[in-house]
């Protein structure tokens, strides 16, 4: 299913969704379909999606196609973003897309595509080429860090051991919650509290290992609320969205 076609008269983007899920974008620009191919063989599907979308969001604001677009059309949609008032870091993770997008077309066809409107290209060695940039400059941001008593609070407050689990998957383990909900049963080795993540950021497979509470808190959820889903058995992933049973014997520790 495709959604309803949007952008600028020059440039006209077509989300194709299957499944609930976006599978694909079209456009009609050769250039810019070439980059997302690129994208679509190179990178982890996330990736691939978010500079679709900013791309499509990015060519709806400025109207023009990508061999018109020049510093002044980048300043144009910095503007508009500002009057949206989006944050530092909103504009400079579109602007990257942008900047991902001429550096292909440079490699594509450098005579047609001679520049990067946004971040120029580094003439030699001693030419710093950030100077000359658009990113915005972002504060530097300091990680809050919570007290023991807080975060004891923090998991008292949550009722199933479902959550529970997952919350100490992404405290201790450090996972990203897209990583923790995607772990199956074949994923885990309880003989040394390993989990295999397929597919982390960038697409690289990695290694990641529980405490004891962790373990505890998953043994916890299986054997009080995983089994009562009707479901359990046709899915192989370890943890099911859904409404959760009441809270069972041994969750208030």
């Amino acid at each position: 299913m495709a959604d309803e076609p949007a952008n600028s008269p020059d440039i006209l983007f077509t989300v194709v969704r299957a499944g609930g899920k976006i599978v694909d974008v079209q456009t009609t620009s050769p250039e810019i379909n070439h980059f997302l191919r690129v994208l679509k063989l190179t990178r982890a599907h996330n990736t691939w999606l978010n500079y679709a979308l900013d791309l499509k969001l990015f060519f709806r604001i400025v109207q023009v196609p990508p061999h018109k677009i020049g510093r002044p059309e980048c300043l144009s949609f910095i503007e508009h973003q500002d009057r949206e008032g989006r944050a530092e870091a909103t504009i400079n993770r579109r602007l990257a897309a942008v900047t991902s997008l001429f550096d292909e077309l440079h490699l594509l066809d450098p005579k047609r595509f001679p520049h990067n409107p946004v971040y120029p290209f580094q003439r030699s060695r001693h030419e710093r080429r950030r100077r000359a940039s658009l990113y915005r400059k972002q504060p530097q941001r300091i990680p809050d860090v919570l007290a023991a008593e807080q975060l004891q609070t923090l998991f008292r407050s949550v009722h199933t051991w479902r959550d529970r689990t997952l919350m100490l998957l992404m405290w201790v383990s450090c996972l990203r919650i897209s990583e923790a909900l995607a772990i199956q049963f074949d994923d885990i080795e309880c003989s040394d509290r390993s989990i295999q993540i397929r597919t982390g950021k960038g697409g690289h497979p990695r290694t990641v290992y529980m405490d004891a509470l962790t373990l505890e808190a998953r043994n916890r959820y299986l054997d009080y609320e995983r089994r009562d889903l009707w479901l359990a058995p046709q899915i192989e992933q370890v943890y099911l969205t859904g409404k959760m049973p009441p809270l069972l014997p041994g969750a208030e520790t």
